[in-house]
Formats: structure tokens, sequence, C-alpha cells
């Protein structure tokens, strides 16, 4: 039996008190209270062009090989200087320099006792490259070059993301844990055995995550947890998840008084609400937050300078073809189509544009592979 964490349910009713209190509260600015930070958001803001807000932007060219023929890229992470990235049509793991110049690939796919037959989370640790095989119940870890170097079962089923820190697994699930415990996340050791639940929630939402992001990210070490169906992005803390941001959309949250979810027929009810928002992706960073959200069948983005408080709503932030990754040294990542990034580029006015190694416009416009389009915005004095 997995023991709960009762200092985790505290913050949970802390948390339902700050949001209820903040909801109330007609304040256009950020509310910050002991770590925690409630954003409002209004959803009827003048929306500007990402250009309005680019200071720099870095472009990298990832090289087109026989073994380097990029699908949709879902992650970005780094073995130090160089790239790892997934190859999600192939089932394989590429790994290029820093100027996108490749290096090497490895595809383990099948049912061995040291393959893998699918990726549903892939993810860096150190200098191993963690692969959940979800058809076969276990974690994979190589190392860069492919090499097994070790195996271990999750017997857990009904799991979204999965990711490693420091000897430990956690486990974002979207089911009652042994059908009873209602956590987001289950914590295991490096065994796979349960230790902790943490995260409570009181009702099931049937979450489908559509953005295609990990529910779990890294901010400066600290591990972060976010479902795309929820307002609240926790981070964890002397072992401990808490809540972290709040977004608070006011009676624009679609999931505002709603109970249990039963069946796809309730959640199709609170998810076809008109003029409601039902789902979001935050990008955190330690000074900014870059929170996409759909609405009306557009994808909207609100970029926030969590120093200032101060916000920007920009139009269609988020796309299939020009889509944010993750942050890096204070630039965005963004995996950009070589079809739409021309567009992007000559939109840019008077804004510096270095294309990494030998790479050119005309290089990746002729390419098949998407870039990658590393974007440092403006200070929010300038927005």
């Amino acid at each position: 039996m997995i023991q709960r964490s009762t200092r985790n349910t505290l913050f949970f009713l802390f948390l339902c008190l700050v949001i209820a209190n903040c909801s109330e509260s007609k304040s256009s600015g950020i509310v910050f209270k002991d770590g925690f930070a409630s954003i409002p958001i209004d959803i009827d803001a003048p929306k500007r062009n990402l250009s309005d807000f680019v200071e720099t932007v870095e472009v990298i060219q990832l090289e087109e090989t026989p073994n380097s023929l990029m699908g949709s890229i879902l992650e970005y992470e780094k073995i130090g200087e160089n790239i790892i990235l997934r190859n999600f049509n192939t089932n394989s793991v590429i790994q290029f320099t820093e100027e996108g110049k490749y290096i090497s690939s490895f595809s383990k796919s099948g049912n061995g006792p040291k393959e893998y037959s699918f990726i549903l989370s892939f993810w860096v640790d150190g200098e191993s490259v963690f692969i959940y095989d979800s058809p076969n119940g276990r974690v994979q870890e190589y190392d860069i070059q492919g090499i097994h170097k070790s195996s271990t079962r999750i017997s857990q089923s009904a799991i979204n993301s999965i990711i490693s820190k420091s000897g430990k697994f956690y486990l974002s699930t979207i089911r009652p844990i042994e059908g009873t415990h209602r956590f987001y996340t289950i914590m295991l050791d490096s065994n796979g055995a349960p230790i902790d639940m943490q995260i409570p929630y009181e009702y099931g939402k049937l979450i489908i995550n559509g953005w295609g992001y990990s529910d779990f990210a890294l901010l400066e070490g600290e591990l972060m947890h976010h479902y795309a169906n929820n307002d609240t992005v926790y981070i964890q803390r002397d072992g401990q998840f808490e809540p972290y941001i709040s977004f608070d959309f006011g009676d624009n949250w679609a999931w505002k008084g709603v109970g249990e979810i039963e069946s796809m027929e309730d959640f199709d009810a609170v998810t076809r609400q008109k003029g409601k928002v039902f789902t979001i992706a935050p990008i955190v960073s330690n000074d900014q937050v870059y929170l996409s959200y759909l609405h009306e069948g557009s994808t909207p983005s609100i970029l926030v300078d969590l120093k200032t408080g101060k916000s920007a709503t920009i139009r269609d932030g988020y796309s299939s073809e020009l889509r944010p990754i993750k942050y890096e040294a204070g630039q965005l990542v963004y995996v950009a189509n070589s079809t739409v990034l021309a567009d992007f580029v000559n939109s840019l006015n008077q804004v510096e544009v270095k294309y990494l190694g030998h790479a050119s416009l005309e290089s990746i416009e002729s390419s098949e592979n998407p870039a990658l389009v590393k974007v440092k915005f403006k200070d929010s004095s300038e927005w």
C-alpha cells in the first residue's frame, strides 16, 4: 500500500482557499503569497503578433542525413552541449551538436529485454537516455550510443507521463491509484516500487492531453507537474509537490464548479461550452511564463514577466508549424517547419537573426527537417 502525504493534502486545501480568494478579487496583477502566484488571465485582452516581442533569434538547422530525417519533434533534451531528440516517426533517438550537425542515432525497437516497442515518454537524466516503453510496462535506460544500461519494471497502468530524478521515478496518472486514491503523481524507488503519492485532487476529469507535452518539466533542477486540463502548475520542494502558479481565467474557465466526470459525454459537455477555456499549456522559466490555451478554435499565448507582473497576449502564439517547447538559458526554444520559418523571419523588423553553423534561410527551406528557433524576448518594459 502506498502511503499518502499529509503535508501535500494541506497544500491542496491551502490552494483551494487561495484560488477562491483570487477568483473573487478584481485585481489585475499577479497575486504572490508564500511562494505561490495566481495570474489573472483576460481572454479578451488585445492580441499582438509574436514578432512585436522578439529581441533576438537564433536558428539551428538540423542536418539532414539518411539517419536523421526528422518527423515531429515533441521534446528537446541536452547532454552537455549536444541536442538529443526523439524521432517520433522512426522510434529512434538522435544526437546533434549545438549547431545542428548530426552526430549519431540509435533505435532499439522490438520486444526483447533490452528493447522498446513504443516510446510514450522520453527524457535525459545525467548522461543517460530514458525511454518509457508503455506496451511492455518498463523504463529502459541507455547511454547516448544506445548501449543498454538498465531496465525497470513499471506495474502501474494509465500513465500519462513519467520522469526520473535523483534515483526515483515519478509517474503522472489519469486514474485513481489502486482504484481509490486520487493523486496526480506516484513516486517510485529505483526498483519501481511505489513509495508515495502526491498532488491530491477531488474530482476526476478524464484528462486528455492534446498538446504533446510531458506532464513533467524541470525548472533549475526542480521538478514541476501540470495537467492540460488543470489551471495550476505544481513544483517539488523538499521532496513534496506544492502549488506554484495558478492561472485565473475566472468564469471563462470551463472546469470552474465542475464535479465528477464519469463519461465522455460529461467531458464533452464541459469542453464544448461556448467561449470557455478547458485546456492550457504553460512553459515556465524562472522569470517568464509562456502560456498557450485553446479558445474558440484558436491558440493564443500569454507572455508573463514573473518579476514585474506584466503580461501580453500573442495572437496564434502556438501552432503545430511554430511550436514552443521549453525555455533554455533565457530563450524560448521553438520547433519551426521549414515552410513557415521564412514568414516568421520576414515578420521580424530590425531584429537580429543569427543562423548557427553554416545554415541559412535558403538551406533550411530546401530541407525536409524542421529547424530549432531560440527566441529571446524583449524586456517587459518594451511590451
